[in-house]
């Protein structure tokens, strides 16, 4: 059995010289790779829906509901069970009715059910803890709690051990329930794996399958290309959906698969010809089976005639040197750029990636040793080692960007209305739907050629400003590199979660919609992965996410207690006069913070006083309370 490679792979990635026919080979590949992809999906989703109304399947499921009903706190299973029957209301208020509906009829019995419902799993959820308690020996429960006492050196009082009887009792009842959920998962989780195996949702089954659809188009789609291009990505969305976060599975629209991978030894193949180097795209030939015999077809452009792309390595030594290792599987990716397609080619090579150096051999971006604290608020990025402050804008240029977006935006949206009045309620949103007998049915859109040559202009601002915003992220990874080795963050979220905001003040909404805009201008998560990704080629730790208690969130060093009205919208107060951002405070701090003891520990005065006077260099330290 062939050894699995476990070792390093950098990706390199080159443009192609394509002439017109040659782009539209590679075309006609991708829309039939996106057919292919639909056909397999349709199948699969059948596959799933036969899958689902077994009754093996709907006990399973029941099974683990349930389980997570018994055991997740009763806030969460009665707001769950509340939306349920809000949105089962919904429902049936949207339904066409008689005269003689009752609406007040309907809510009463929805009400009742639900009341039910919750009045049964209470009564489920106590039997569950009297068996946890049953469990548990009371007597070794006391002998803990006297001896926790002891060790705390507090004299032993009646109301004293009561209150450590329930916190040991509290303890031990979570790790019970802890080795349950344990035991009860695994046993209801492998039922469920069993079942999809046997359905071939597998890796492996996915890969087998595919080859049924792509059958038809294998003068164009090798089945090499078939699993790498549509069965890995499916069996990925499909693992989100059933062991993730994910809802649904979409099929894709034409053209939105804009790339079609190899292994590199068939489909898509490298070669050099006089210093040259060239990628063949090869075509097998179409068989067809017709009374018991074997019919071949060849292909356009057959094995005599591969499709044969230059590709444009240059004379830079990195591309030569990183081309040279072997590789492990070739991807060809086109990009619409001022409305017109570019080819590039991705090759990913096992190999560590090439170190560039100068002209006296020295590194051009070299590695320090050392800490660095990080944190990063809004778009700003503020970064702190031992001997270096700095701050960076992550986002730079939106302002322009963002201008020309929203005019672009007004003019479409104005072309929208006016070529679809229908489609908008009287106070301007836009409907949910239409019903046709009965039925609720999507909006149907009429775009101008005006409102497409908009779109096209819209499409491409967006990308200038997505390679401008990646060019300079790149740049600030190697600049903090400069600065240290190890990285800790504070650890957060980078979703974009919709909320209720009904129930939110004006503040908070506008908060809300402030924190949504800045993430998409500045793309953190993804900043993030690209220094993950340096540091791995380099075979250094990834960044450490901090998980920060909530109480030390305004903690403030100089006082030793947490006081949130030192800190503003965004800057830190350092006395009555002076102010720094609270990002630059934070990532200071994250210098300073044990994991172990969920504490900071102490902050020399030498330091803190170097900090603030880098802090100044940098011109980060306002004189006011003005927002910084």
């Amino acid at each position: 059995m062939r050894k699995k490679y476990d070792g390093m792979t950098s990706i390199i990635e080159l443009p192609l010289k394509t002439e017109k026919w040659q782009g539209d080979v590679i075309n006609k590949k991708m829309d039939h790779a996106v057919q292919i992809y639909n056909d397999m999906l349709h199948y699969k989703l059948g596959q799933y829906k036969e899958l689902t109304e077994r009754e093996d399947w709907k006990e399973n499921e029941c099974e683990i509901i349930h389980f997570y009903d018994l055991t997740n706190p009763i806030e969460t299973v009665t707001k769950k069970y509340d939306s349920f029957y809000n949105k089962k209301l919904d429902i049936i208020l949207n339904q066409e009715h008689g005269e003689d509906f009752n609406q007040e009829e309907v809510e009463k019995q929805l009400l009742a059910e639900k009341e039910e419902v919750i009045s049964k799993l209470l009564q489920e959820r106590a039997a569950f803890e009297e068996e946890i308690l049953s469990e548990i020996d009371q007597n070794k429960i006391e002998r803990k709690a006297r001896q926790n006492i002891k060790k705390s050196g507090v004299p032993i009082t009646d109301d004293g051990m009561n209150t450590e009887i329930k916190k040991v009792l509290e303890e031990e009842k979570k790790k019970i329930t802890e080795e349950k959920v344990k035991i009860c998962k695994k046993e209801a989780f492998q039922k469920k794996n069993d079942m999809l195996k046997e359905a071939r949702f597998t890796e492996f089954g996915f890969n087998g399958d595919v080859a049924k659809f792509s059958a038809h188009y294998t003068t164009t789609v090798s089945s090499n290309m078939a699993c790498l291009t549509i069965a890995a990505p499916l069996w990925v969305a499909f693992s989100k959906f059933l062991f993730g976060n994910g809802k649904k599975v979409h099929y894709k629209k034409r053209g939105s698969i804009n790339t079609i991978k190899t292994n590199g030894k068939s489909g898509i193949r490298l070669i050099t010809e006089n210093n040259r180097y060239y990628l063949i795209l090869s075509n097998s030939p179409y068989k067809k089976e017709k009374n018991g015999e074997i019919y071949r077809f060849k292909a356009r452009y057959n094995s005599s005639h591969p499709v044969k792309i230059e590709v444009l390595v240059g004379e830079k030594e990195y591309n030569k040197e990183m081309l040279q290792a072997d590789i492990s599987s070739i991807c060809i990716k086109r990009v619409k750029i001022r409305d017109q397609y570019k080819y590039f080619v991705q090759f990913s090579v096992r190999r560590f990636p090439y170190k560039k150096k100068d002209e006296n051999g020295d590194l051009i971006h070299p590695i320090s040793d050392g800490t660095v604290g990080l944190c990063i608020w809004r778009n700003r990025l503020c970064a702190v080692s031992k001997d270096q402050v700095k701050t960076y804008d992550l986002s730079p240029g939106y302002s322009e960007y963002s201008d020309q977006l929203s005019e672009i935006g007004q003019k479409m949206d104005q072309l929208l209305r006016l070529n679809n009045p229908d489609n908008y309620n009287e106070n301007g949103t836009v409907k949910s739907g239409i019903m046709v007998d009965g039925e609720k049915q999507r909006l149907i859109w009429v775009k101008s050629r005006q409102y497409k040559e908009l779109s096209k202009k819209y499409r491409e601002v967006s990308r200038k400003y997505v390679e401008t915003r990646s060019i300079w992220q790149n740049k600030i990874v190697y600049k903090l590199l400069s600065m240290g080795n190890e990285f800790f963050i504070y650890d957060t979220s980078y979703l974009t979660k919709k909320v209720d905001l009904e129930s939110k003040t004006k503040k908070e909404q506008q908060t809300k919609a402030d924190r949504r805009r800045s993430i998409m201008q500045a793309a953190p998560s993804e900043f993030i992965n690209k220094l993950n990704r340096k540091l791995q080629s380099d075979l250094l730790a990834p960044v450490n996410k901090v998980i920060i208690p909530e109480q030390l969130y305004w903690y403030n060093h100089a006082k030793g207690f947490c006081n949130k009205d030192d800190f503003g919208d965004d800057y830190m107060m350092l006395n009555m006069f002076e102010s720094i951002p609270h990002t630059l405070y934070r990532a200071f701090m994250m210098l300073y913070y044990d994991s172990d003891r969920k504490e900071y520990r102490n902050i020399p005065e030498d330091e803190w006083n170097s900090f603030l006077e880098r802090a100044k260099m940098e011109n980060v330290v306002k004189t006011n309370k003005n927002k910084i």
